[in-house]
């Protein structure tokens, strides 16, 4: 075979020539027959001029001419793999015709609509195809084998079509074999989808499941607990739904309060929330726990230990607190200590004193200032049966006999800043600023004179020319209540104007009498007339105004 390749191949015999000699009976007896048959291709083309084999496929070899590109995995698989005959015509270009179809036709014959000549087998393309179904493949499912829920038929490969949906038809088994908790003797749902998700069995997610028809709902804290925590026994039914099956060591190992010593309710939900057992509320019924009650201990009030219900009334518990008050039992206070006193501290007290408002001064003063005597009965409201040394050392009331309602002139607030009628004489200007003894020098408060004199003599006799020149001892004719030195005077007699509203008085009134003086210009100004040039010697008229102006 290998003489008669090197010679037909050698001698460049094509594989239409080789056939037709074949047929012609040119060839050698003991050469072998021609496998191909009808497939009529140079044999150069895959065979080398060395050898028939190996076999050696030549780059101007092209698959496709066949009608049957070669790619993907199809190029690298051996040429035998698919032609197990050599006869090259006979070979089917289906899939089904190299691959078993493992659907059994459920899925049609075309392999492409599904793999792809690269990798059979491409989950991606495969999960996401399956996205197309029913079923959508999340969580775990994506990672499994299709076998794994498609499984194998008695005639051989996979179901899929119609395959169920429910959980069940996949986990139905450790649905049975799950002890904790018991699915199949609490009669769980077989749905899965209830409590756990695709991606894994833990942890377990609640969400699905209603608890609330065991007839126990989880709220507060109880909704986070792992089942476990209240089922460590594994025992789901007929576990009873008092809290005391649970938090018994809760309640026994309570020291404050000591809820076994003291008799309380073993229903936790009286006082505890489903939250946490420290925001306990208690009804403390018919006695409110308010201001400092609200914060002090159980055991302060039970202090046997017992929390049956106590007297309500205060001086079951404040008998003490009542003997130690200052007065309370001389004055024959009420042993009622609300009457008085707030629920916040005892010093937090409220009287009723109506009798008396305790405004102003009155009402930062302590108890005892008034009631002196220890006694709290009611004292005279009268100012002076509180106030007389007040009164006596205050200056000139007491010889001035002013009275003794001291709100006649002062407030509750301050002794300062009294307020006093002084109508008969208004204190305006700088008679305001004064203190009383300015005026009532004697010590006296009695009505005064109210004319100017009869304060400021002193002040009139020193001014100057007052006197000399007889002016009216009324000082509000010139002077006002403020100040001596804003003075004015009515000189509408003679206007000073110009340069005559400069000068001071006594440039005119040089003799320090202030009595009218002649207005013509001639009695302030002959010197000026005899010393101007011509005047006299021309006999100018001896009214300045003529040819002067008052500037």
């Amino acid at each position: 075979m290998i003489g008669l390749s090197l010679v037909v191949i050698g001698g460049g015999v094509s594989a239409t020539r080789l056939s037709a000699a074949r047929r012609a009976g040119t060839l050698a007896r003991d050469a072998a027959p021609y496998p191909h048959g009808d497939y009529e291709q140079d044999c150069v083309l895959c065979h080398s001029p060395a050898a028939w084999k190996p076999v050696v496929i030549s780059k101007r070899f092209k698959h496709e001419h066949s009608g049957f590109a070669l790619d993907g995995a199809h190029r690298s698989t051996n040429c035998r793999a698919c032609h197990s005959s050599l006869q090259f015509a006979d070979a089917d270009g289906k899939c089904v015709s190299c691959h078993l179809d493992v659907h059994q036709g459920e899925l049609g014959t075309d392999c492409a609509s599904c793999h792809d000549t690269d990798h059979f087998v491409d989950r991606p393309d495969q999960v996401r195809d399956h996205d197309s179904t029913r079923f959508a493949l999340t969580g775990a499912h994506r990672t499994v084998e299709c076998a794994a829920c498609h499984p194998g038929q008695p005639e051989g490969g996979l179901r899929f079509v119609g395959t169920s949906m429910e959980c069940e038809s996949c986990h139905i088994e450790l649905y049975r074999s799950t002890r904790d908790p018991d699915h199949a003797a609490l009669d769980f749902d077989s749905n899965c989808s209830t409590c756990h998700a695709t991606f894994a069995w833990t942890p377990v997610s609640l969400d699905g499941f209603d608890h609330a028809k065991t007839g126990f709902a989880l709220a507060g804290s109880h909704g986070a607990l792992d089942c476990s925590s209240c089922h460590e026994d594994s025992q789901y039914s007929g576990r009873s739904s008092d809290c005391i099956s649970c938090h018994r060591p809760d309640y026994e190992s309570t020291t404050s309060p000591d809820h076994v010593v003291g008799g309380l309710p073993a229903d936790c939900t009286q006082c505890h929330a489903a939250t946490v057992w420290t925001d306990a509320t208690f009804d403390h019924g018919a006695f409110s726990l308010t201001g400092k009650h609200g914060g002090i201990t159980c055991q302060q009030c039970h202090s046997t230990g017992s929390f049956q219900p106590l007297p309500a009334d205060c001086v079951s518990c404040h008998q003490t607190d009542f003997m130690d008050a200052p007065s309370h039992v001389a004055s024959s206070f009420s042993q009622d200590c609300e009457s008085c006193h707030g629920g916040g501290t005892w010093d937090d007290v409220s009287i009723d004193h109506d009798f008396f408002p305790l405004t102003g001064g009155h009402g930062t003063v302590a108890c005892e200032q008034c009631h002196i005597s220890g006694s709290f009965d009611s004292v005279s409201a009268d100012c002076i049966s509180c106030h007389p040394a007040d009164y006596q050392a205050a200056p000139g009331h007491l010889e001035s006999n002013f009275p003794l309602t001291c709100e006649s002139c002062h407030t509750v607030v301050t002794w300062a800043g009294a307020d006093f009628a002084h109508d008969q004489f208004p204190l305006a200007g700088g008679h305001l600023g004064l203190q009383c003894i300015n005026c009532h020098t004697s010590g006296t408060f009695e009505s005064m004179p109210a004319d100017c004199v009869f304060c400021h003599q002193a002040d009139y006799v020193s001014a100057t020319s007052h006197v000399a020149s007889n002016f009216p001892q009324n000082c509000e004719s010139c002077h006002t209540t403020t100040v001596w030195g804003d003075a004015t005077y009515d000189h509408s007699f003679f206007p000073l104007e110009g340069a005559h509203a400069e000068p001071q008085c006594a440039s005119c009134h040089t003799s320090g009498v202030f009595e009218t003086i002649p207005s013509d210009c001639a009695s302030c100004h002959d010197a000026d007339y005899q010393q101007a040039i011509g005047h006299v010697s021309n006999g100018f008229p001896m009214d300045c105004v003529q040819c002067h102006t008052v500037t």
